[in-house]
């Protein structure tokens, strides 16, 4: 009598998630290097903010294969429709699936995180890959301080209450020697360098790095007694970056 022996099938090892930077602007310098095209040329999976975007951004960098050949899906702009779930059940399955931002460095400052956090509770290695960051590429002009910074992500619209969280930041700055760092919606550009130089003392150092890596970039970092309002122009619709430091000035060794 012949015997059978039974044999565990083997489960499919999970893919990896990769966390693809984008460019920060449409007609940015910025170029993907070999190994994140290599990656990108890699897969046929996608998470992004908005499909169309990342669908012109993965054209850029002439891949191998048809759109058609490739599955982009959208995060919610509202709530949880199981997206997410999908993707990462997509990737546990055995496929390598890759999160692009809108622009710059997935996971900062945009939904990413929440996906990684995902991805880690599904047993998912996550692998970051290199790219512009505009918060990072903001500091490295800015002459403040690199070794302690906060990212404070949006301040309140309400002039009178932006105001007391301008002064309440800058006394955490000068106490803790800490660089703050923080964004705003383009069209408010203006009214926030507005307060900010009504409302930051004079020798608190104040940058503004607005479209970065584009090819209007514009950058300027003085004290706030030595600001030129008239340096950077109308700053209306420009994606930017706000950092102010009120820690000691640097002193050389």
């Amino acid at each position: 009598m012949a015997i059978f022996t039974q044999q565990k099938m083997s489960k499919m090892p999970a893919g990896k998630l990769y966390m693809i930077p984008s460019a920060l602007s449409e007609h940015s310098v910025y170029t993907p290097g070999r190994h994140e095209l290599e990656v990108i040329h890699s897969l046929r999976l996608f998470l992004a903010e908005r499909a169309k975007t990342a669908r012109h951004y993965i054209a850029t960098t002439l891949p191998p294969y048809k759109q058609q050949e490739i599955d982009v899906l959208e995060l919610p702009k509202h709530g949880d429709d199981g997206t997410v779930k999908d993707f990462i059940k997509k990737i546990q399955s055995g496929k390598n699936g890759g999160f692009l931002s809108e622009a710059g460095c997935p996971g900062i400052a945009d939904p990413g995180a929440e996906v990684v956090s995902q991805a880690y509770s599904a047993g998912i290695e996550v692998v970051p890959l290199v790219g512009p960051s505009s918060i990072l590429l903001a500091l490295m002009a800015s002459g403040m301080s690199g070794q302690h910074f906060c990212f404070k992500g949006y301040l309140p619209q309400d002039k009178t209450k932006l105001a007391q969280v301008l002064v309440s930041m800058e006394a955490e700055s000068a106490r803790t020697d800490c660089t703050q760092i923080w964004i705003e919606t383009p069209y408010r550009n203006n009214a926030m360098r507005e307060v900010c130089l009504k409302t930051l003392k004079a020798g608190t150092r104040f940058c503004i790095a607005a479209n970065l890596t584009g090819p209007q970039e514009r950058i300027f970092s003085a004290k706030i007694k030595n600001w030129q309002p008239t340096k950077l122009g109308d700053l209306q619709k420009t994606p930017a970056i706000f950092l102010m430091y009120a820690g000691s000035e640097p002193t050389r060794q």
